[in-house]
């Protein structure tokens, strides 16, 4: 992974920087860290310097707050202080065990980090851009970098992720069951289209722009959906960007200069993240956490049994190993994005899971019939003070 450091509105232009693994701009400003302890950065790695031209010093720069990033794939490379770095028309990551685990696959003439930290290999016109690191977020967004259909955000932990449908934003869990399909959504922000319609069949992208919104757009330069931040159309002078959190939640920032400032966040409500408690965790609204089982404190390090923090098929050897736990009084969080299935009692319900080898809770809700089964161990679920909805969670024991 590629890490960009916050830069001025001075152009920067990447250069070359001998140790420490930092890529240092000639401005001062902007930074590129690489995940490993130290790199020699080999070859001319410069900015319109043709190679055999006298090479300008350049300091390293001083520490400064991480903004955005960008995937490349290392496979199963071993990032180690022998891990080089260089440019040869391609920018080139290898070590001495593995050889080249990754390159950019160009034949470029220079690198350059511009003033929006997005590092471009380019052809010496300066137009010809054959690789960018905005093609490639990993968990954060920057001002201007437009997020297309094709791309995917991913929380640091792997668990949750942003994509784009073809008029909304959807927000998606990992939630490791057998034999599951896609990743569970867990928000659905649809485009309301109030100042311009979406074109059914065209793709839809993001971007965060400096005043203070995700805009969703199509074609030209009207939105089709802003989700304001609290500095909406305020005059900020540091730089923004938006990152899905290890929780789940998407959230704006922008720098002050000395910290970053909470601007903005997808979901208001903890009990709506997709495991605010944890596994086995019982979510209060406006009261914090406890455990679906009275007997386990929630404060003591989780809820979740040894042995319930993988799905599996709960059969065969296990089988004997299974308590249920009862609970009145409960929800699923975001059930109104979850597959249910219509029933006229409880006791239909609980039959459809209690002989499932694979299914791990049932929720059942008597006003509506909705039956909900889950074929992985439960994540958090929502108090209410409705006590005809009702939960069955399988405990495995070991």
């Amino acid at each position: 992974m590629i890490h960009v450091i916050p830069i001025s509105s001075t152009e920067a232009c990447c250069a070359l920087a001998v140790s420490r693994g930092v890529l240092q701009s000639r401005s001062g400003f902007s930074c590129l860290i690489f995940s490993a302890s130290a790199y020699r950065l080999l070859g001319q790695l410069l900015a319109g310097f043709p190679p055999g031209q006298p090479q300008p010093a350049y300091s390293f720069c001083s520490p400064r707050p991480f903004i955005g990033s960008a995937v490349v794939n290392t496979r199963l490379a071993i990032w180690a202080d022998s891990t080089q770095l260089f440019f040869n028309g391609s920018l080139v990551l290898s070590d001495a065990r593995t050889g080249v685990f990754w390159s950019s696959g160009t034949t470029g003439d220079r690198v350059w980090l511009s003033n929006t930290s997005n590092l471009m290999i380019q052809k010496l016109d300066g137009v010809t851009i054959l690789w960018q690191s905005f093609d490639f977020p990993s968990d954060t967004l920057v001002e201007n970098q437009n997020f297309t259909s094709t791309m995917t955000l991913v929380s640091s932990n792997g668990l949750y992720s942003m994509r784009l449908g073809p008029d909304y934003i959807g927000l998606y869990a990992k939630f490791a069951g057998s034999g599951r399909g896609p990743d569970q959504m867990y928000l659905k922000h649809r485009a309301l289209e109030a100042k311009a319609e979406i074109v059914e069949g065209q793709p839809i992208y993001l971007v965060l722009k400096s005043g203070g919104y995700l805009g969703m757009f199509q074609n030209g330069s009207i939105p089709v959906d802003v989700q304001s931040f609290n500095t909406f159309q305020q005059n900020v002078s540091g730089v923004r960007r938006v990152r899905i959190e290890p929780d789940g939640n998407l959230k704006g920032y922008y720098w002050t200069g000395s910290s970053w400032i909470l601007d903005y966040q997808a979901i208001s409500d903890p009990c709506e993240l997709p495991s605010s408690c944890g596994s086995y965790g019982l979510c209060k609204p406006g009261k914090g956490c406890s455990c679906l089982e009275n007997r386990t404190a929630h404060d003591s390090g989780g809820c979740a049994p040894p042995g319930n923090q993988l799905s599996g098929d709960l059969c065969g050897a296990y089988d004997s190993r299974v308590r249920v736990v009862r609970r009145s009084g409960v929800e699923l969080p975001f059930k109104e994005l979850m597959g249910y299935k219509k029933m006229a009692s409880i006791e239909e319900c609980e039959g459809a899971c209690e002989g499932n080898c694979t299914c791990w809770v049932w929720v059942y809700s008597n006003s509506s019939g909705f039956c909900y089964m889950l074929d992985y161990p439960v994540q958090t679920v929502v108090a209410v003070g409705d006590e005809s909805k009702v939960g069955y969670f399988k405990v495995r024991e070991v």
